[in-house]
């Protein structure tokens, strides 16, 4: 047998960790060993709380996202801060990579906070601290789940890790905007030129010559959409076709199509951040 992954391994044996009850009855962590922190010694959050509640939700994030080890290969540490009743809540990563490291943070960061909205949010909030961390994993495990499902996430470690500002600024803004469109056919019809009808059929693997689609870009929309009614929008209006495999398909392509219009609008009356925090001036 192959010898296990060391991140892996690692993370196996935190996973395994019995949590200590503090006076209040809750659920603590034990503190990483010499072994564990040099696995993972790279500190990417620190937060100070004499809270359980606090503690909880640290312990879920981090639980929900190392479920995912290849992309958050990270663990959680609690020690005392000297302080009466005050902890240091750390999350450690095994990644030696300063992007990665950043992109961790913010994923972190944001999932937690996301996290405490979506738990106070429910009914959760006169939970005992036990059924807190619970509702925590379960209401984490979702908005990871459908934010990693949702193909956000590289423009965002590209964002969050990255050096190139405006470039990564605008790839995340594009994800996000193409991510959140709605299908509205009244769009379409106002938007939808031959160059959009060139892209989708690419898309949708169509078997036609480059020579045709090249001709489409000064052709009208009704007139390839009459030779080729497989890229016709409309047809989505036919709840029965919409929920086959090439319904779906092309329900996909035009939400895209409906994201990626309002992200050249938006460049047209949106400035760039600058890295300093500064919206440069208009030219």
């Amino acid at each position: 047998m192959g010898q296990e992954n060391p991140i892996r391994g690692a993370l196996r044996k935190i996973t395994s960790r019995h949590g200590l009850l503090t006076s209040e009855g809750v659920s603590g962590l034990v503190p990483l060993n010499p072994d564990q922190k040099r696995a993972f010694p790279y500190v990417i959050y620190k937060e100070e709380s004499n809270s359980p509640i606090d503690i909880a939700l640290a312990q879920a994030t981090c639980d929900v996202l190392a479920a995912r080890a290849s992309d958050f290969p990270i663990a959680i540490d609690i020690e005392p801060n000297g302080t009466q009743g005050q902890m240091q809540i750390v999350i450690r990563t095994a990644t030696d990579n300063r992007q990665e490291q950043r992109a961790q943070s913010a994923m972190f960061i944001g999932t937690k906070e996301a996290t405490r909205i979506a738990v106070f949010t429910g009914e959760a909030h006169d939970a005992s601290v036990a059924d807190y961390s619970q509702i925590a994993r379960a209401e984490g495990a979702r908005l990871v789940g459908d934010f990693m499902d949702s193909g956000i996430y590289e423009p965002f470690k590209e964002y969050y890790g990255g050096l190139r500002w405006g470039t990564d600024q605008e790839k995340i803004k594009r994800a996000l905007f193409v991510h959140t469109a709605d299908f509205n056919p009244d769009f379409i019809a106002q938007n939808l030129v031959g160059g959009h009808l060139s892209n989708l059929s690419f898309h949708l693997g169509m078997d036609i010559s480059y020579r045709e689609i090249d001709t489409w870009r000064k052709m009208p929309v009704e007139d390839i959409l009459a030779k080729y009614p497989e890229l016709d929008y409309r047809r989505l209006a036919d709840k029965e076709y919409r929920s086959t495999e090439q319904g779906q398909r092309l329900y996909k392509q035009y939400k895209e199509l409906c994201g990626s219009v309002m992200v050249e609008r938006n460049k047209r009356v949106e400035r760039q951040v600058t890295e300093e925090g500064t919206i440069p001036a208009r030219p």
